[in-house]
């Protein structure tokens, strides 16, 4: 009786595995994730290079299969309430931290992807000796707001790594540290608490370092108009940790008088809105930070400010929300996220010919990024 028992729990088991093995397969790959509200990792690709001289296929295979593994949403929702009952600070990559706040865990740097990230940008502003380029790495809520973590909890010194990566840079960047900047508000609302964000009046602060660093004008706090969006965001962290936390407030600041007509360009797909920032349809899904350009757009122009000068900025999600703040400063704005354009940056660049490079990346975001060394290739000569 024990042997049939064996064999049936066998039997069951390998159906479970192949069943899965099959769905793998079977299954579309998905984009995005709603309900983690971030893009997936797809399959990536696999050539001489990826697979045997900087080894990126395999660690992005990796994460390939656990982004894409069926029913993923299913699994992580059932892990919470066994971790809750168990009186679990950490689920998912998420920290139930002081205050009703979830900080994002960030505990590993990889050194070898530093020199890679290192030697890229090092290239990358050769190739643009004639543009002032700024680079800028933004400390998260896990730093600094580090004194609200739960005891114990293990924490990347994002003051040294900042620094270090910093040193490493060619003189000719300008290097803008931002870890005072919000320090010296870190006891304001300057992060959302279910989200890795920076809410706007925590964008705002940095806008304001920035006036300083790259000679913009300054616009104090009582010229903008503080328009709620909504009081029910649910941002990643809540998706990700699925702790029971209150929602955050969500807001914009409109320049007061400021009546240009702003045209957005969405390059890639070439649709073009008129006088859009913000996408109201966001405020009523699930993705509200979204609401902020529009998403997630790889290659955007903006124009119609008030300036004379062009910027172009390569950014994650951080700088959405702190865009609408340098539009009217700059008479084109251009935003590219490295990460989802699959053509030569330095041509893209080249094109565009700002007079100024914005650099800017979330620390957490850059420290895992191998999409920056897009930057190190060559531009191509037109023949």
């Amino acid at each position: 009786m024990s042997r049939k028992l064996e064999i049936s729990l066998l039997v069951i088991f390998l159906v479970f595995i192949f069943s899965f093995f099959i769905l793998f397969f079977l299954v579309s790959d998905r984009f995005f994730s709603e309900n983690e509200n971030r893009v997936l990792q797809q399959f990536p690709e696999l050539t001489t290079k990826t697979l045997f001289k900087d080894g990126t296929f395999t660690m992005d295979f990796e994460t390939y299969v656990t982004d894409q593994f069926p029913f993923r949403d299913i699994w992580v929702m059932s892990k919470t309430p066994i971790d809750f009952v168990l009186l679990k600070q950490e689920n998912n990559g998420v920290f139930r931290a002081k205050d009703g706040y979830l900080l994002e865990k960030f505990t590993k740097i990889d050194e070898e992807l530093i020199q890679r990230q290192v030697e890229a940008l090092n290239k990358f502003i050769s190739y643009h000796d004639n543009v002032k380029i700024y680079f800028s790495l933004i400390p998260t809520s896990s730093w600094i707001l580090r004194d609200k973590l739960p005891e114990f909890a293990e924490n990347v010194n994002q003051n040294e790594y900042i620094s270090k990566f910093y040193g490493l840079l060619s003189d000719n960047y300008s290097t803008i540290n931002l870890i005072d900047t919000l320090e010296n508000v870190k006891n304001d609302y300057i992060f959302y608490k279910t989200d890795h964000h920076w809410t706007s009046f925590g964008a705002y602060n940095v806008f304001i370092k920035l006036c300083d660093e790259m000679n913009m004008v300054k616009k104090e706090i009582s010229n903008y108009e503080i328009i709620q969006l909504s009081d029910k965001f649910f941002g990643t962290l809540y998706s990700k940790g699925n702790f029971n936390v209150k929602p955050d407030e969500i807001d914009r600041y409109d320049l007061i008088n400021f009546t240009n007509n702003i045209i957005v360009a969405d390059i890639v797909s070439d649709n073009i809105i008129d006088s859009v920032l913000y996408n109201d349809e966001f405020l009523n899904k699930k993705d509200k930070y979204s609401y902020f350009l529009n998403g997630n757009p790889a290659y955007t122009k903006i124009s119609g400010g008030s300036g004379t000068k062009t910027l172009c900025i390569l950014k994650d999600s951080f700088m959405h929300s702190l865009v609408p703040f340098l539009v009217p400063n700059y008479e084109v704005v251009y935003l590219l996220d490295v990460r989802y354009l699959n053509t030569n940056i330095n041509n893209i660049i080249n094109e565009i010919n700002p007079d100024e490079i914005l650099i800017m990346y979330n620390a957490k975001t850059f420290s895992e990024d191998v999409s920056i060394s897009k930057l190190g290739l060559a531009p191509k000569i037109s023949e």
